[in-house]
């Protein structure tokens, strides 16, 4: 949705329904300049794929995502480049 905005610096999900998504993989892949996302309000109860859906967000200091499935978390954390 938002993979290789470089642009990108500031994401409000207010306005953003996700109860219906199945696919969030690469969403913010190589938003390098966000540094903060609280993506807690998301309804991720039919997703099935979350597979580097933060990859190269290199300034990314705050994620909140507290009612992400917890099967998928594994794939959001390994999508995560991890810093020097």
């Amino acid at each position: 949705m938002f993979q290789f905005n470089g642009y990108l610096e500031n994401f409000d999900p207010t306005n953003f329904d996700t109860s219906s998504s199945t696919d969030m993989s690469y969403m913010f892949q190589s938003c390098s300049k966000i540094k903060e996302l609280d993506l807690s309000k998301y309804d991720t109860s039919k997703v099935t794929n979350m597979y580097y859906m933060f990859g190269g967000c290199e300034n990314l200091e705050k994620l909140e995502i507290f009612n992400f499935k917890k099967e998928l978390l594994i794939c959001v954390i390994c999508s995560m480049d991890a810093k020097n």
